[in-house]
């Protein structure tokens, strides 16, 4: 099993024969640590393959384009586990209408809320509420295909359109208040929490 720093440990003591040294660990190397597979991991997915008794919280992953290891929150109870979240909101704590340069290399504590760090490997579009090739807009990255800015209007940093459809997840954090400003997805306005996850496929070994 790996720890979330990515070693393996091992302690050795001496159980059999009978203990020595009035059951103190054995002479010599006490500890081992080993360099773990498993920590390779792009997402949490990959994690809960090697691990399946891994429960919600924060790990280590690697990304697969900088190689660097990245902390996410991974749910590992939603629908089997295995999700990456990317995007996390739910007491408003950390303000999400930031310039695109913050969105490209993510904000926010991952214990909490946040973007996650190297999300734009992950930038996507939510075909349900999303015209397919809608680039990712904030106020000072104005891409959209509106005549005005977008997110400056709304308040957020989206793949907004013309601009926007039901959805509005990184708008202001205004729970029970609907208005275009504000969180908000399908009828709903002024929600008080949000998330968004991702699920890579992985075969066992």
């Amino acid at each position: 099993m790996c720890n979330v720093n990515c070693n393996k440990i091992r302690i050795r003591s001496s159980n059999n024969p009978a203990p020595e040294d009035d059951g103190r660990n054995c002479r010599g190397l006490a500890v081992e640590v080993t360099h773990c597979s498993v920590c390779l991991a792009k997402d949490c997915s990959e994690l809960l393959v090697h691990d399946a008794r891994l429960r919600s919280g924060v790990y280590n992953i690697t990304s697969p384009l900088t190689h660097a290891k990245v902390p996410v929150y991974c749910d590992m109870d939603t629908d089997g586990g295995g999700w990456t979240i990317f995007q996390r909101r739910f007491n408003g704590s950390v303000d999400f209408y930031r310039n695109f340069s913050d969105y490209e290399h993510g904000f926010g504590h991952v214990a909490g809320e946040y973007w996650l760090v190297d999300s734009s490997l992950t930038f996507f579009t939510d075909s349900a509420h999303t015209p397919v090739g809608s680039a990712f807009s904030t106020y000072d990255h104005d891409v959209d295909n509106f005549a005005t800015n977008c997110a400056e209007t709304f308040k957020g940093g989206w793949w907004y359109n013309a601009c926007y459809y039901l959805i509005n997840l990184n708008g202001l954090y205004k729970p029970g208040i609907d208005e275009t400003t504000s969180m908000k997805y399908d009828m709903s306005g002024g929600l008080t929490s949000s998330t968004i996850m991702f699920k890579g496929t992985v075969k066992k070994a």
